[in-house]
């Protein structure tokens, strides 16, 4: 959300929005759409990453780690991954994840 792009688009909005509220007074209504689609489009992307991550079975499908020394072993229901130790830099731990 916090992309140079993004910022760019909702700065633009912005300034549209304020142009049509207090530059054209008749333009009033215009504005306020503007408005409130700005304020409406952080939430639209975190819905949609939401309903994208839902719908694929791979990131909430229940997954296997294995420890080597060499390498991390993921495996879910019907896929297989293995990455190498090199292509980590850090590591972190909570009560529920990795």
């Amino acid at each position: 959300m916090l992309r140079p792009r993004r910022l760019f688009l909702s700065a633009f909005i912005f300034l549209v929005s304020i142009g049509c509220l207090f530059l054209w007074p008749a333009e009033r209504f215009l504005g306020l759409i503007f408005l409130l689609f700005l304020v409406f489009l952080p939430i639209i992307q975190y819905r949609g990453i939401a309903k994208a991550i839902d719908s694929d079975r791979i990131w909430t499908d229940p997954k296997t780690l294995e420890f080597s020394p060499s390498q991390l072993q993921f495996t879910g229901p019907n896929w297989k991954s293995e990455w190498p130790w090199t292509r980590y830099t850090g590591f972190s731990e909570d009560d529920a994840y990795f």
